[in-house]
């Protein structure tokens, strides 16, 4: 690891370690999330209330008729890396939170962009995250 990437893994991390606690987010009475680790893939498929999406669910074996979003967190050498792909009728939104390895906290992460329906969006972490969860799912009108 080069050391301009082991600067900002320490700052992440001290970031992290020192956050306050508004900083935190408690997820335990959030429903319709997804808990993912390393190496979890497959489709996360719903029921649609509006453009609001419950009953969130990962399924190896997705039904065709009922579209979803594919998902894949994989360890790469210098990064742990989540790909997802809408395929929704409308742009998505959702929020996703953070679980350090060797921690309880969870923190909610940056800014996730909206994914256009039918696109790819990838995001990378170089922390050591431990889990990854995936919550407040809803579809938009959004435009890029």
């Amino acid at each position: 690891m080069n050391i301009l990437k082991l600067i900002t893994a320490l700052s992440l991390l001290c970031a992290v370690a020192t956050a306050a606690p508004n900083d935190r987010i408690d997820l335990k009475d959030i429903k319709d999330k997804i808990s993912l680790t390393v190496g979890s893939k497959g489709t996360i498929q719903f029921k649609q209330e509006g453009n609001v999406l419950t009953e969130a669910k990962l399924v190896k074996d997705a039904d065709a008729k009922q579209p979803g979003i594919s998902v894949e967190l994989k360890k790469e050498p210098e990064f742990l890396g989540l790909m997802l792909k809408n395929g929704l009728p409308k742009a998505l939104r959702y929020r996703a939170a953070i679980r350090l390895k060797g921690r309880k906290d969870y923190f909610e992460t940056s800014l996730i962009l909206p994914v256009m329906t039918g696109l790819v969006s990838f995001e990378t972490w170089e922390a050591p995250v431990e889990e990854l969860v995936l919550f407040d799912f809803k579809l938009t009108d959004e435009k890029l």
